[in-house]
């Protein structure tokens, strides 16, 4: 069984390493100021219930990743399906109101929105996943 920790000489050997190496930390570009992606870094986006956490999140996540080709992400999100989420964010790439997503109501109108919003979801669906709630 392979060891799942670095002990502290390791750890401070590769950051002593990277700090005096003069690289800058990579940041993952997407269209908002923060939050800050940093490979190997956390983001927490707080608020009230209600206040458009996931959607904001979600939207940075999806616009990472198109403007990031080379980068993979994880939606782990206790509260909302992955097909939930995938709705709004057609809903917003489509302009089709989420509510006609969400219930179905689209018509033939709606088609060409419809598939261009669902071709740029597909076009990053390899390096999008979802962790399942347990």
């Amino acid at each position: 069984m392979n060891a799942c920790f670095a002990t502290g000489v390791d750890a401070i050997a590769h950051w002593r390493d990277d700090l005096r190496s003069g690289r800058k930390p990579e940041v993952i570009e997407h269209q908002f100021k923060q939050p800050l992606l940093i490979p190997g870094h956390v983001a927490l986006v707080g608020g009230a219930p209600g206040a458009g956490k996931t959607a904001f999140i979600t939207q940075v996540v999806v616009e990472g990743l198109r403007m990031n080709p080379d980068k993979r992400a994880l939606i782990a999100n206790c509260e909302m399906s992955p097909a939930a989420i995938l709705d709004r964010q057609l809903a917003r790439l489509s302009g089709v109101p989420a509510e006609t997503i969400r219930h179905r109501r689209f018509t033939a109108a709606h088609r060409e929105r419809l598939d261009a919003g669902i071709a740029t979801l597909e076009s990053i669906a390899e390096r999008l996943a979802f962790l399942d709630s347990l």
